[in-house]
């Protein structure tokens, strides 16, 4: 039948549509083909486009990574105080940075290390560690072990690596057998690697544990790939047990400065400290140089005077030395990444570290005097000091070149250079409400609330007036705020004026609980400091019991005393912390033959409590340097 010529007409139209359609949907495919392939066969990516989520992504120019320029690195070298040092790149083998690393030397508390990896690999981890009598009387109180209580295997080894626990190594090695632990601790060295390496205790007190900053950073290397375990535990914060056969509940929190100071580059490792060992140091390093790449280095330090100094200058070399080809500054770009890591990453606890009598006149002065004039050279095996966030300690006497002396028995007056010296080891507050501080008169008095103020040091129980002086100094890091108020129960009398002069606060003082009361409402912890009791006398007086129970009772969560010149007991109140008498921090030790020893007590505080306590012995030496008596092995 024939078509009509409209049928026809819309006939080839159609036809002639869909040859069209057909057409160019090949040549299309085609085209796509023949450039995808071109491009695959020249590796050139030219307009290369993804289909994500619907948006279509087209050419992202990859992410610059900087080259580290090792000869600008070398330039750190001599500004290193560690006696041998090891600086490793881990991504190629190479070391960047040495000194004596073959050197052997002791090692400290880097001991920890081997002595964790000994322990989990030789217990079970089901086993229950009880303390003994002897490790707990081992030297050093980290970790506030007691005689009795019994841990889970991992529990224990968080107290090892985070607290250096001198008494967790111990009695990890006793539950082995501790002749048995030592050969497992040499054979793992060997191992490993560390050919050069010997132990001869778990704890690391011992001078005889040695090795060299080359097996240190073999240890490092193997236990970064091997065992992420025990590296993982020394980069925790915190690690907290509670219940079960314990006399009181733990909080154990990593010692180490770099944790606690979120460190942007620290992936973990141990530190130490004897006073023949000096500062040690081993830990692993990476730095995240794009989204993707990263660069990891190894430390490893032994017998450095200045261990966190020495850290930070490796860092800051190490970060400096990274340059991008397009001239931009890759320590410009980490400054920027810090400060938004800070506003998004607060810390959550603050740390107070007390010590007791610092006077730096007479005999102190003297030694000074024949080693330069330093005033930095007591502080010298105290370093650590400024890892603390707020130091504390008794100033007792003026620190002054003027006024006149009122002729006391014994009259104290301190160069002025020592406020500088007192600010550069890291002091923060400190008391002047004591017996010495009038002994060169008002004007000595008045001059060294001055020099504190311009040295950026807080004067407490003191100030111009008695209104300045009763109001309550805060300090406040990382979003905790921390008051401190000082009493004197020893005079002088006459300091202790009306509202028109400059005043001390007496512990007499018909007012003191209302003071106390109403700075503890300011902050989220106050600290009382009070000078009494009676001198070299190590029991406490029914007086100083009476005052810091008071003291307690209105408010303060910590009791801080100072004037026996000995240590007193620490006690705990009604969940405050009362230490009677620290002692002497640096005194001039021929005025009395107990004046030589101290303690330095660290609390850790988060907004609304007390974490953690540590107490630690320190001794004066002959030239009235105070160094660790626990750590010392000795």
């Amino acid at each position: 039948m024939n078509r009509s010529p409209i049928k026809q007409y819309i006939f080839w139209i159609l036809i002639v549509f869909l040859l069209g359609w057909f057409l160019g949907m090949t040549f299309y495919a085609l085209s796509t083909h023949i450039s995808r392939h071109l491009s695959d066969s020249t590796g050139n990516q030219g307009d290369r486009t993804d289909s994500v989520l619907g948006t279509t992504l087209h050419y992202r120019k990859p992410l610059e990574v900087p080259t580290l320029s090792v000869l600008d690195f070398k330039k750190v070298k001599s500004t290193i105080k560690a006696k041998s040092f090891l600086v490793k790149d881990l991504d190629n083998g190479s070391n960047i940075l040495l000194r004596d690393s073959g050197d052997k030397l002791p090692i400290a508390s880097v001991t920890k290390l081997i002595t964790a990896m000994v322990a989990i690999d030789n217990m079970h981890s089901d086993d229950i560690v009880q303390m003994s009598k002897r490790a707990v009387d081992t030297l050093g109180h980290q970790g506030n072990l007691a005689i009795g209580e019994k841990f889970k295997l991992i529990d224990l080894v968080n107290c090892l690596l985070l607290e250096s626990s001198n008494d967790a190594a111990e009695a990890l090695a006793e539950h082995v057998g501790r002749d048995k632990f030592l050969l497992l601790m040499n054979s793992k060295a060997q191992e490993i690697g560390m050919a050069n390496t010997k132990f001869k205790d778990p704890s690391g007190l011992s001078i005889f544990n040695i090795s060299t900053t080359e097996d240190l950073t073999t240890l490092i290397e193997y236990i970064r790939k091997n065992r992420t375990d025990v590296l993982d535990i020394t980069a925790k914060r915190f690690h907290k047990v509670v219940g079960g056969n314990m006399s009181h509940d733990h909080v154990w929190l990593n010692r180490n400065r770099l944790i606690r100071q979120n460190n942007d580059f620290y992936i973990g490792g141990k530190d130490g400290f004897t006073s023949d060992a000096l500062m040690t140091f081993v830990g692993v390093f990476s730095v995240s140089v794009t989204e993707i790449d990263q660069k990891r280095f190894s430390i490893a330090l032994l017998r450095s005077s200045d261990r966190n100094g020495d850290v930070d200058r490796i860092l800051s070399g190490l970060t400096a030395s990274l340059q991008y080809q397009s001239g931009g500054s890759f320590a410009d770009m980490l400054k920027e990444r810090r400060l938004t890591k800070k506003a998004i990453e607060p810390e959550k606890n603050v740390s107070l570290m007390f010590v007791g009598d610092i006077m730096m006149d007479q005999g102190v002065q003297q030694m000074i005097n024949l080693h330069g004039g330093d005033f930095m050279f007591p502080f010298e095996y105290v370093p650590f000091l400024k890892d603390s966030d707020i130091l504390f300690a008794n100033l007792d006497g003026p620190v002054s070149d003027q006024g006149y002396d009122l002729g006391n028995v014994h009259s104290f007056r301190m160069d002025p250079k020592v406020i500088p010296a007192l600010a550069q080891a890291g002091f923060t507050v400190v008391s002047l409400a004591n017996n010495h501080i009038g002994d060169w008169g008002l004007t000595a008095f008045e001059d060294t609330l001055n020099r504190l103020r311009s040295g950026n040091i807080l004067p407490v129980g003191a100030g111009y007036t008695k209104s300045n002086a009763s109001t309550v100094k805060i300090v406040e890091r990382n979003g905790i705020k921390v008051g401190f108020l000082g009493f004197s129960d020893v005079g002088p009398t006459w300091l202790t004026h009306n509202d028109s002069l400059p005043s001390i606060l007496s512990a007499s003082d018909p007012e003191i609980k209302s003071i106390i009361s109403n700075a503890a409402k300011k902050v989220n912890h106050l600290v009382v400091s009070f000078h009494f009791g009676e001198e070299y006398r190590s029991k406490v007086t029914d007086r100083q019991r009476d005052l810091a129970h008071m003291a307690v009772d209105a408010g303060a969560k910590i009791v801080i005393g100072h004037y026996p010149h000995v240590v007193q007991k620490i006690e705990r109140y009604k969940g405050g912390l009362i230490a009677y008498s620290l002692g002497n921090f640096i005194f001039d030790k021929s005025l009395s033959r107990d004046a030589t020893s101290g303690d330095m007590l660290e609390v850790i505080l988060d907004k609304a409590d007390i974490l953690e306590i540590n107490e630690n012995q320190v001794v004066q030496n002959a030239y009235f340097q105070p160094h660790l008596v626990e750590e010392s092995g000795k």
